[in-house]
């Protein structure tokens, strides 16, 4: 990872640290993906728990910063398709899979 990198990631790994422990559990994963890329809980709950299965390596339910920036290099790409996915979701109403004019225009009355 370059600088800026890790600089970005020991920001993002202090915000989700919200007791200033210096550890993540999954429950503040859930609250960070929720914060930053909405979308369902559900969803949320599924990636905080694939990054847990990733870099949890001791099987103590906390990411470490260094566990953090294990799990952050593996799954830079994974973290852009799940942005792509959000953006999906919203424009997809009906959840059908697909963007139809009506998905849009309804969207768009959101926004």
């Amino acid at each position: 990872m370059q600088t800026k990198d890790l600089e970005e990631q020991k920001r993002i790994f202090q915000e989700l640290d919200e007791n200033g422990e210096g550890s993540i559990t999954r429950d503040d994963l859930v609250r960070g993906y929720q914060k930053w890329y909405g979308g369902s809980r559900v969803f949320a709950m599924k990636e905080a728990d694939d990054i847990m299965a990733c870099a949890d390596l001791n099987g103590n339910g906390e990411l470490s910063y260094t566990n953090w920036l294990i799990a952050t290099a593996n799954r830079s790409q994974a973290i852009d398709e799940a942005k792509l996915r959000v953006a999906f979701d919203f424009f997809d109403k009906d959840g059908l899979g697909a963007i139809t004019r009506q998905n849009m225009e309804a969207s768009m009355k959101d926004m």
